[in-house]
Order: C-alpha cells, then sequence, then structure tokens
C-alpha cells in the first residue's frame, strides 16, 4: 500500500513538474524585460523606442479609470500577457522655496535641489490647480517607460487606451527567438533558420540551392533549379496534352513527341490504306475486263 502511494505521489509531482516547464517554455529560460519608450500628447501615444534587457516585472499596475492596458501576441495569435500600466499625468509641486518653511518641506518631502529641478520644467501647456499651499499640473505631455515581461515567440504588443482604443502596436518580431519549433515562422527564413525553413521553401528568401526544388522566392536567373523544373514541367505539359499514351497516335503526335502511342504505326496505316486502295483499283479494273472478254466471246 505504501509503494502505491509513493507511485501515486511521485506521478503527481511528475505531472506537476511538467507542467511547470511547459508554462516556463513559452517565454525565454532567461529573466528578460520588453522596455518601452513612450512618448504621450493629448491621448496620443508614439512609441519611442523597444529593447530588451535583463530584468524582471516585479509588480504589475491594478486596472483603474486612468490605467493603458497591453497585450503581448505570439506568432499564431495567442494572447500570452495582458496587464496595465499607468502613464503619470499628475505632477504636484510644493510652493515656491522662499515661502515653504522648513517644517512644510519635511511634509512635501522634497530637498531645495528638487524644487529647483522642477521649477525648470516645462508646463506652459500643462493644467495648473491649487491645492492648498501645493499645486497640481495636468500633464497634456510627457515621456514614460513601460516594462513588460520578455516571450520568446512575441510577434507585437498592442497598446489600448483607459477607453479601450488601440494606440499603438508594436513589432517584437526582431526580438524573437523560435528556432527549432518544427514551425517556418514568418520571422524565419532558410538562411536564419534552416531547421524550421527547408530548401526551396516560400518563406521571403532566395536561397538557390542545387536542390532540384525551384526556390518560388528567386528569379529564374538566380535559381538553377528554376530552369531545370521549368523543361520539367514543360515536357509534362506536352505529354498531358499531346501524348496521351492511348495507343492512338492522333493529330498532332508523331514517332518524336509520342513514341508511345506512335512509332511509325501511323506512317503504316498512312501506306496500308493506300495500297488498300490500289487493291480494290486494281479488282475494279479487273472486274470490268473481265466482264467485257465475257460479252465479246458471246
Amino acid at each position: 500500500m505504501d509503494t502505491t502511494k509513493t507511485i501515486v505521489v511521485a506521478t503527481i509531482m511528475l505531472i506537476i513538474g511538467v507542467a511547470n516547464m511547459s508554462i516556463v517554455s513559452a517565454a525565454d529560460p532567461l529573466d528578460k524585460i520588453f522596455v518601452i519608450s513612450l512618448s504621450y500628447d493629448n491621448g496620443d501615444i508614439t512609441v519611442d523606442q523597444i529593447y530588451v534587457k535583463p530584468g524582471k516585472v516585479i509588480e504589475t499596475q491594478a486596472k483603474t479609470p486612468e490605467s493603458y492596458r497591453y497585450e503581448t501576441i505570439s506568432f499564431d495569435g495567442k494572447v500570452l500577457e495582458t496587464s496595465h500600466f499607468l502613464i503619470q499625468l499628475e505632477l504636484l509641486m510644493p510652493p515656491p522655496l522662499e515661502t515653504i518653511s522648513e517644517e512644510n518641506a519635511k511634509i512635501f518631502g522634497v530637498t531645495e535641489e528638487e524644487i529647483i529641478e522642477d521649477s525648470k520644467k516645462d508646463i506652459s501647456s500643462s493644467e495648473v490647480i491649487q491645492e492648498d499651499k501645493a499645486t497640481k499640473i495636468i500633464l497634456n505631455k510627457t515621456d514614460a517607460l513601460v516594462t513588460i515581461p520578455y516571450f520568446n515567440d512575441a510577434e507585437k504588443i498592442i497598446i489600448y487606451s483607459p477607453t479601450g482604443e488601440k494606440k499603438a502596436t508594436i513589432s517584437t518580431i526582431q526580438f524573437a527567438n523560435t528556432c527549432d519549433n518544427n514551425v517556418c515562422d514568418k520571422h524565419e527564413t532558410f538562411e536564419t533558420c534552416d531547421i524550421d525553413c527547408r530548401s526551396g521553401q516560400k518563406d521571403g528568401y532566395c536561397d538557390g540551392v542545387d536542390d532540384t526544388i525551384c526556390d518560388p522566392d528567386c528569379a529564374q536567373s538566380e535559381d538553377d533549379d528554376c530552369d531545370k523544373e521549368k523543361s520539367k514541367e514543360q515536357i509534362a505539359y506536352e505529354n498531358r496534352f499531346v501524348c496521351d499514351n492511348d495507343k492512338i497516335c492522333d493529330d498532332g503526335e508523331d514517332t518524336k513527341n509520342c513514341p508511345s502511342d506512335c512509332s511509325g504505326w501511323k506512317d503504316l496505316g498512312i501506306g496500308m490504306a493506300i495500297l488498300v486502295g490500289m487493291v480494290i483499283v486494281i479488282l475494279g479494273l479487273y472486274t470490268r475486263m473481265r466482264g467485257s472478254l465475257n460479252r465479246r466471246e458471246r
């Protein structure tokens, strides 16, 4: 009984282990993150840059009325992950330095250097709201950095506004690593991943390999196999529409282009027809002459 329990427990642990491995394998085994640099301008978003770096997203943003949503989409159209992030548009600035007491500075948690630095920011196009002794500024333009977990089979990242409007689609193809998954993905070619993409396969890359396969991505002059294959196609065309291998030498067929049907039999048939015609004519003449002789003898 103990042995049976041990086997059951071991089996369950193995299943859990395999499940965990399959979950991890969906992303790169190394901890990496996508870092996206965004520019915000009155509700519009522009993607300035995206790159991958070592790291880990420790905490995700909870959904709020002001939060943006992103989706990471795989090459087969699956949503690998979706979550939210905030673009900080509110800036709370303390009163001018000359009017702030040392006690209030501690309350605001700022230093003299920080106040001076904040005073240099361009807030001319921003909405200014006075709140007690501090000033709240609603930014119309700002920059933001967004970090998203990296997936090695991610094709793109889509960003939605708080109202659900699609604001940006970011390609992540250049960071993908799906070679050796037995699928020639749209970003892979025979050149970049000959394990998944076969020679002569339509993948946007002309390999020109001499393998008797005309690469559909090649011009005729770029792949010698295309000339060879064209000759084969021409032969097949001629055999299909001229030489039908029906053992009858039809019009358009002769001993050269269809020896299986003709093989000289057509010429022989014409000769036989002429010979039979001549025999009929001779027999006709002979019968007439014989009739004439019989009448004379009478």
